[in-house]
C-alpha cells in the first residue's frame, strides 16, 4: 500500500503556498506530549523558548508527532536547525524516531539538568549532536505502521 505523507515543517512553513496560518507548537521543556497531525492543519514546531529565542536551559522532551488519518506518515523537513553546545560541560542533541518512542523507557525530570540520555535502538533514525547549524538540512519520513515520528530533545545547562 502506498503511504500518504503529511507535511510537518519545522521553522518555516510558508513556501508550501497552504492558505491555511500555519499552528505555532512548542516542544515542552520536560516531560512528553503526543501532537495529532492533520494533512490540512500546517504545523511550525519549535524547542520550548519559541521562534524568538534560542534556549540554553536545560531539558528532556519528547514531542510524538502522530497522523490525524490512518494509512498516513509523518514528514518532517527542517527549515532551520541550530543545535549548539556552549562549552565542552554543556550538551544538547536531539534524536528522531520512527513510530512512538517508549516514553516510559526513561524517567522525565521536572527541573534541573536531566540524569539520564535518550537510547539509541533500532527505531532511531537520526542523531544530531549539538555542532551547530545543520547542513544540508534533513527531511525524515515515517517508515512506522503506525505513521508516527518521535523527535527528541536533549540539554543539559554547564
Amino acid at each position: 500500500m502506498k503511504k500518504k505523507y503529511f507535511f510537518l515543517l519545522l521553522l518555516v512553513m510558508g513556501w508550501l503556498g497552504s492558505t491555511a496560518k500555519a499552528e505555532d507548537y512548542l516542544m515542552p521543556q520536560y516531560g512528553y506530549k503526543t501532537k495529532v497531525v492533520s494533512k490540512d492543519a500546517p504545523l511550525t514546531f519549535y524547542d520550548f523558548k519559541g521562534a524568538s529565542t534560542h534556549f540554553t536551559q536545560s531539558a528532556l522532551s519528547t514531542v510524538i508527532f502522530q497522523p490525524a488519518t490512518e494509512g498516513y506518515s509523518i514528514k518532517i523537513t527542517f527549515e532551520e536547525l541550530n543545535l549548539t553546545k556552549y562549552s565542552a560541560s554543556y550538551d544538547v542533541y536531539m534524536r528522531i524516531y520512527n513510530g512512538q518512542f517508549d516514553v516510559t523507557s526513561i524517567t522525565y525530570p521536572t527541573s534541573g539538568n536531566p540524569s539520564v540520555h535518550f537510547p539509541e535502538n533500532a527505531n532511531q533514525i537520526a542523531y544530531i549532536p549539538g555542532d551547530g547549524a545543520v547542513n544540508p538540512l534533513p527531511t525524515y519520513i515515517s517508515g512506522a505502521a503506525d505513521g508516527c515520528l518521535s523527535v527528541c530533545l536533549y540539554s543539559k545547562d554547564p
